[in-house]
């Protein structure tokens, strides 16, 4: 299951945690929506519940395990930065794959710059599907 977090102590990025089973991009991305309306509803503002999908971060940055251990997960974060260009979500730059001293794997990390009214429209597309 793929998941936000905001391990880098600027409130206007966030992490995005992809499971090594998460393989469709679109799945991907519906769990980051219902994650981000489902935080914006519980958020109390002087009016009263906020109710509509607003992302409140600018960024989100995801990687790949480009030589997994078990070779088969290895493009999930190539696939997820293509879906997000083709849909025009917003822009996605690419590092330069570096050696994750944890695991031996080389990992390949993403920063996506949402367009958060192409991301509005797609959320509004697929809410109810």
């Amino acid at each position: 299951m793929a998941r936000l977090t905001q391990h880098s102590g600027n409130c206007g990025m966030r992490n995005l945690y992809i499971g090594y089973a998460e393989r469709d991009p679109e799945k991907i991305l519906k769990q980051l929506c219902k994650s981000v309306h489902c935080q914006q509803t519980h958020y109390r503002a002087p009016e009263g519940m906020i109710k509509k999908f607003s992302p409140r971060f600018s960024h989100i940055v995801f990687s790949q395990a480009v030589n997994h251990y078990d070779g088969c997960h290895g493009a999930y974060g190539k696939r997820l930065a293509a879906y997000i260009r083709k849909n025009k979500l917003g822009y996605v730059s690419k590092s330069k794959t570096g050696n994750n001293p944890n695991t031996q794997n080389a990992i390949t990390a993403f920063v996506w710059t949402l367009d958060q009214e192409g991301l509005k429209l797609w959320w509004a597309k697929r809410q109810t599907k």
